[in-house]
């Protein structure tokens, strides 16, 4: 069995509570939601932290560098070892 996000418990299927552009691009020329031909979700997992660097092998961290970037940093252990069946 793949273990992916689609089917992880983490990977929320439920709809954000409010409009989140990187979840919802917004069409720069009509100013209009972009429709995405798959859906994009939000990893509820709490081994993925915000800014603080991972403490456990099997944890993750965004890092947001500006308004540009950011970056996905992870342990050596980290990826289908979060995975949950729903």
């Amino acid at each position: 069995m793949r273990k992916i996000c689609q089917e992880c418990n983490w990977w929320r299927d439920d709809e954000p509570e409010e409009w989140d552009p990187l979840l919802h691009p917004v069409d720069v020329d009509t100013c209009e939601r972009m429709v995405m031909p798959w859906v994009i979700r939000e990893c509820k997992c709490p081994d993925i932290l915000f800014y603080d660097r991972p403490v456990k092998r099997n944890q993750a961290t965004v890092q947001d560098g500006s308004e540009y970037f950011a970056r996905l940093c992870t342990g050596p252990d980290f990826g289908c070892v979060l995975f949950k069946q729903r």
